[in-house]
């Protein structure tokens, strides 16, 4: 299971990152500013449009090359584990009832008067449309695409959000725009609501692993993946050619997420340089590849998501397991109350052989407690099983009539 932390990247890492989210030259200008600033991994991860206008980024379209790909960063790190497809419904769910009780309280023109939109209001739209992306983006990749249900969902969702983003973009023209865009969030808000509370597909709940993937080549092989940029700097692998590298590594398949190509992580990446470091023979034979995976209902268990532990690089002293009770849990143990010991009862020695009566071990255990030989714990309740008595047979020798064998009787 990997982990891709980018809290921990180094001022290094976070240039390197910048380098490829464009071909532009400027891009490149953009990452020596960051490491000239002393941008770490956590820093990137709290950048705002302000920030990058301190750090000499002032043009429009790189600010937002940046951002959209510190957004995806932000996801990769913070909601990797509880990220699933129920979760993104309900942060849909959240933007939109936002939207639809912000324009309610709101004063808007009334009769046939044009109604405008205004800037706070595309800004919430913009919002709930990226996440429209994201829930659309899990939908169209498998499992989720060839199930009846979630193509039904996906069909619901995509309705009202095609409405909510006319209506956004034709307030200069249209009549009653925020009427339109009240009506299309309240449908999706509903939408998301029986997604959550109706659908009970255990798909929905199951969120997406990391794994590393190991793909052995020859010199000058290619791969054989078949990769796409979808929204956002994300890169949806389509396909994988047959008795290929890639098919023979036995566990890349159509709908995987590309994080990282040989441990370098291509999030928001443009599609030519992630083909590039696909290429790349720094690694030798062997390119590894982290890959996001979508949930299935086989392998639960390797859906879970576990953050890895330090481990020890040397075994010093061997491992014994600890046998020995807690005492925390001791002493939430309830106290245990023994019921009282039950009266001795009397055994009759007068009807013992002799053989046993004169027994030691008889004797101690079959005394009367009054006669001082044993204490009224050590006496039976049972009567001690017979033992058998060793007998020696007489052996004469010459001619004897009387001769008798030597033996043992028991």
């Amino acid at each position: 299971m990997a982990y891709v932390n980018v809290a921990s990247w180094s001022n290094d890492q976070v240039a390197e990152w910048i380098k490829g989210l464009s071909d532009h030259e400027a891009m490149q200008q953009y990452a020596r500013h960051l490491q000239a600033a002393e941008i770490s991994g956590s820093r990137l991860l709290q950048l705002r449009a302000g920030d990058l206008r301190e750090l000499s980024i002032s043009r429009v379209g790189h600010q937002e090359i940046i951002l959209a790909a510190i957004a995806r960063l932000q996801t990769l790190h913070f909601t990797l584990n509880s990220e699933n497809l129920q979760q993104l419904a309900m942060r849909l769910c959240s933007k939109t009832r936002s939207l639809h009780s912000q324009l309610c309280h709101e004063p808007v023109s009334a009769g046939g008067a044009l109604q405008r939109v205004t800037v706070p209001i595309l800004e919430a739209v913009t919002d709930a449309m990226t996440s429209v992306k994201d829930i659309i983006s899990w939908l169209n990749t498998a499992p989720f695409d060839g199930q009846d249900v979630f193509t039904e969902i996906k069909s619901r969702i995509l309705e009202p959000s095609i409405k909510l983003v006319i209506n956004a973009q034709r307030d200069s023209f249209a009549v009653r725009p925020v009427d339109g865009i009240m009506a299309a969030s309240k449908q999706l808000a509903d939408v998301c609501d029986s997604v959550i509370q109706d659908c009970a597909d255990s798909l929905t709940l199951l969120p997406a692993p990391l794994l590393i993937m190991t793909i052995k080549r020859k010199p000058d092989e290619p791969l054989g993946l078949h990769i796409v940029r979808a929204i956002s700097g994300v890169h949806i692998i389509t396909g994988v050619k047959f008795q290929s590298p890639a098919y023979i590594c036995g566990k890349l398949e159509e709908g995987d997420e590309i994080v990282q190509v040989n441990y370098q992580t291509v999030v928001g990446w443009q599609l030519g340089k992630v083909i590039d470091l696909l290429q790349d023979t720094e690694f030798g034979s062997e390119v590894y590849l982290t890959v996001k995976k979508r949930p299935k209902h086989s392998n639960l268990i390797d859906q879970v998501y576990f953050k890895p532990f330090r481990l020890p690089n040397k075994k010093r002293t061997p491992y014994r397991w600890n046998t020995s009770p807690r005492p925390d849990l001791l002493a939430s143990l309830p106290k245990i109350t023994l019921p009282p010991r039950l009266p001795s009862p009397e055994v009759c020695v007068t009807e013992l052989t002799p053989q046993q009566s004169s027994d030691s071990d008889s004797d101690a255990f079959l005394a009367e407690p009054g006669a001082g030989a044993a204490s009224p714990t050590s006496v039976r309740h049972y009567l001690p099983k017979p033992r058998p008595t060793l007998q020696r047979g007489q052996k004469v020798t010459g001619g004897h009539t009387g001769r008798l064998q030597a033996h043992w009787k028991m």
